[in-house]
């Protein structure tokens, strides 16, 4: 969801269900950076069609600043978009028998 919002504006600019490819330029502008944007649907279904069971759905709080972090400031990653939506969705699952 976080791609979906104008970082400067932080007006939705683009729809949820527009998935695929998409490649930003990264830091030095001399190289590629490609991601993927899916739904959420599409991450978790094929985790239980895989036999995966998923214990929870983490969405890391973006507020905080981590001095660790590598990705704070890159790309439209600015203090205020952070405020408003997580950037990262993690689904912590296991492997059933």
């Amino acid at each position: 969801m976080y791609r979906m919002i104008d970082s400067k504006s932080l007006k939705i600019k683009d729809s949820y269900f527009n998935t695929g490819k998409w490649v930003e330029t990264f830091l030095d502008k001399s190289k590629k950076f490609v991601m993927y944007n899916h739904t959420t649907s599409e991450l978790y279904d094929p985790l239980i069609k895989s036999g995966f069971k998923v214990e929870r759905i983490i969405e890391p709080d973006s507020r905080k600043r981590y001095s660790y972090d590598p990705w704070y400031g890159l790309w439209d990653y600015t203090p205020k978009l952070l405020r408003m939506a997580p950037p990262t969705i993690i689904f912590k699952s296991i492997k059933l028998k």
